[in-house]
């Protein structure tokens, strides 16, 4: 660990980054959530400890979006923290009496806050700028605040590493060229895996991680950042020597429209699929779920017209049931619809619709705006995510109305983020706004 802690401190290596932009669709087409692992109980961590000799106190996850307790955020106190810019990405996680809140500006630049019951101070936080393409990861170590990115120089600036506890800690990252490249005791291990370039990695906490990889441009859409998306589907055992468990290849037309899939035990079986969105031009997207040998498990409907765009969002026992539903938005730009998908035999079915929810904003890689959970005590699982115009946190069950939770006052320009205080049933909320503020809702 002594050894890992040099490129720690050197985390961030400086690049320059032009945002790429939508290009290649008509101004007519709709449109890369959440992975999570929410077994039938729901009970789910929403930090990840790290515990060593040189303190490293708690590492944000990005994976977690299902709270596994009740809450009821209209009790909430409000925070308003004024920015330097306006903000792209935020992460969270408990630091001394309270949360430490990191967040991502649109130059690149980076703010750090702590924030408890007396108000909010400004933290210092190293590196002073980070990829504004690339999801936050914080974690803090000796009472500082730290961003995760690639100790190398070759690191996707697209994909946030990983980093994973253990006798000797890891940091895993996609390098620019699809390597995967796994950094652990000082030396890095390289596996040509040829990964999507901007794919999360997903970690399932016992030795396998999954990622996009195939990178295609047979489908021209480019509502998700460029005009590369995926062919493949990878599992990789990391327990030893990394190795390709699985490749799972999508055959043309199609290709997976997304950044990651949702790794997540649908059908409770005991065993985690793979779901994602799959699209072609001529009959737009349907959602897809497959064992992780490669079979499929079942297909939902496809829109029935090209460019038109599913965002997958997370597994949830929605309502009062621990029945597993899928949650989707269909056409999250053009009058976005949240569709509950439940698993029939080898057939996804739709057994709710909300319209009025928009999930993503075009040519933007965040696709972590919304959560699940009892937000309300009212004993329903709903899923929490922006109104159409991303001015409001609406309320969303499987009643065909959605309710009204948060006036935001200013458009959602970050991912949505949730913070379950450890040992204690309280959750944070926090959101960056347009109009340059972070806001932070305490219990």
């Amino acid at each position: 660990m002594k050894i890992l802690l040099a490129p720690f401190l050197i985390l961030y290596m400086s690049l320059t980054i032009s945002a790429c932009g939508p290009n290649g669709f008509d101004s007519g087409s709709d449109s890369h959530q959440g992975a999570e692992r929410s077994p039938p109980s729901y009970k789910i961590p929403t930090f990840s400890p790290i515990f060593s000799d040189n303190k490293i106190a708690f590492v944000s996850n990005h994976e977690i979006n299902v709270l596994p307790f009740q809450t009821d955020l209209t009790a909430t106190t409000q925070i308003d923290i004024p920015l330097a810019g306006k903000p792209v990405w935020i992460a969270g996680l408990p630091f001394e009496n309270g949360s430490a809140w990191a967040v991502t500006l649109e130059d690149g630049s980076t703010q750090a806050f702590l924030v408890d019951e007396a108000g909010y101070t400004q933290l210092a936080i190293s590196p002073k700028s980070y990829s504004p393409e690339m999801p936050l990861t914080i974690y803090s170590m000796e009472g500082q605040l730290f961003g995760l990115s690639a100790p190398g120089q070759d690191g996707s600036p697209y994909s946030a590493p990983i980093l994973i506890d253990g006798p000797i800690p890891k940091i895993i990252y996609i390098a620019i060229n699809g390597d995967l490249v796994i950094w652990s005791d000082g030396q890095g291990t390289r596996l040509p895996v040829d990964a999507l370039p901007d794919s999360q990695i997903l970690y399932d906490g016992q030795d396998k991680l999954l990622f996009l990889s195939k990178p295609t441009d047979r489908y021209g859409h480019a509502v998700l950042g460029d005009k590369l998306e995926a062919a493949g589907i990878t599992l990789v055992d990391i327990s030893a020597a990394p190795k390709i468990l699985n490749t799972i290849s999508i055959p043309e037309p199609d290709v997976i429209e997304g950044i990651y899939p949702i790794w997540s035990d649908i059908d409770a079986d005991g065993e985690r699929e793979i779901i994602v969105t799959l699209s072609n031009p001529r009959e737009g997207a349907r959602i897809a779920v497959f064992r992780e040998d490669g079979s499929l498990l079942a297909e939902g409907p496809a829109i029935g017209t090209g460019f038109r765009w599913r965002h997958q969002l997370l597994v949830a026992p929605f309502g009062n049931s621990q029945e597993n539903l899928l949650a989707v938005v269909r056409t999250p730009h053009i009058g976005g619809v949240v569709e509950f998908y439940r698993l029939n035999g080898n057939k996804l079915e739709i057994v709710s619709e909300v319209s009025g929810i928009s999930t993503h904003t075009i040519g933007s890689r965040n696709l972590y705006t919304a959560l699940a959970g009892d937000f309300d005590s009212d004993g329903q699982i709903e899923l929490l995510a922006p109104d159409q115009a991303q001015k409001r946190l609406m309320l969303v069950g499987l009643e065909p109305e959605a309710q009204v939770l948060f006036d935001l006052n200013a458009e959602l320009s970050t991912n949505l983020a949730m913070l379950s205080l450890p040992d204690l049933d309280e959750v944070i909320i926090a959101a960056g706004l347009s109009n340059n503020i972070l806001r932070v809702w305490l219990p």
